[in-house]
């Protein structure tokens, strides 16, 4: 049986000039990627890492929601092979990379599962080209001056900075260019360079309120069925395990992002809200790529 598209999210790509019988030839998922965002330490403890110690330059550096410190783009199974491609980033020491789900379960679900924020971006096809365009950033070198025209006064100076394939960059140039080679300029029409995590989380989510209003959306919210709301309680409150998710499978755990995407387009004006759905949703993504059969 053909997995059915989520309606909601149908009506939102027929609202920007997708044909909806192109979309049934895709995947359930070709036509979503993800934005995944962490939350700073909600403690004042003194730095006492690496890690500490950046996510307290790059606050100081970010303007707007200064909580988010990080960011990274996960690509969703598709109709493609991905060959385990998923979560593509950058971290401060490293090259720009596809993670490993083998050593990324403590990482993403057990240091800092409650931590993430997923945004949803919806653009025809935008998974699979999102995958080309990351693979062509491999390499690309972590650049820790690259804030500097992250931050207001420098801001002006972002268009001089190299935006090809590879140039250096930190997390949040990397990942607003990867999501402008896969033509997404609409969503982040500013240069790569200009971008923090804090002001690409703004950005997106204000794409998601313009998206909503393009489609005329009710504001009642998506609705789902019995069995995909327990999917989602399944993915956000179960048992952390291998077995859980696998016994769900991917049709089920298809759903649940489906069904959340939609929810966070139609609550995306309601930030309070809108906050705790990404996080929802967030996990279900963690979850399901990472503890999923990779048979």
């Amino acid at each position: 049986m053909a997995w059915l598209k989520n309606k909601r999210i149908s009506t939102l790509l027929e609202a920007h000039g997708v044909d909806d019988s192109a979309c049934s030839k895709r995947g359930p998922l070709d036509d979503l990627t993800f934005a995944f965002f962490l939350e700073a330490h909600d403690d004042l403890r003194p730095a006492s890492s690496l890690c500490d110690a950046s996510e307290k330059f790059i606050t100081l550096f970010s303007p707007g929601e200064c909580a988010i410190v990080h960011c990274e783009i996960l690509v969703p199974p598709s109709s493609a092979p991905c060959d385990g491609k998923t979560n593509f980033a950058t971290y401060i020491g490293q090259t720009a990379q596809w993670q490993q789900a083998q050593s990324g379960v403590d990482y993403y679900l057990v240091a800092n599962g409650a931590r993430w924020r997923a945004v949803p971006i919806l653009s025809a096809n935008i998974a699979n080209e999102c995958r080309r365009q990351a693979d062509a950033n491999v390499g690309s070198r972590y650049s820790v001056t690259r804030y500097l025209t992250s931050a207001r006064p420098l801001r002006g100076l972002a268009w001089m900075l190299n935006d090809s394939a590879c140039a250096p960059g930190h997390c949040a140039t990397i990942t607003a260019r990867v999501l402008k080679g896969t033509g997404a300029n609409a969503f982040l029409p500013r240069h790569s360079a200009w971008y923090c995590p804090a002001t690409l989380y703004d950005a997106l989510n204000n794409a998601m309120v313009a998206q909503v209003a393009a489609a005329r959306a009710t504001g009642q919210g998506a609705v789902t069925d019995p069995e995909c709301e327990s999917t989602i309680r399944t993915l956000t409150q179960g048992e952390l395990s291998y077995e859980a998710v696998r016994a769900l499978g991917d049709k089920r755990c298809t759903s649940a992002v489906e069904a959340l995407s939609a929810r966070a387009f139609d609550i995306a004006t309601d930030r309070a809200t809108s906050r705790l759905v990404q996080m929802q949703l967030a996990q279900v993504l963690l979850r399901w790529t990472l503890l999923r059969s990779q048979d």
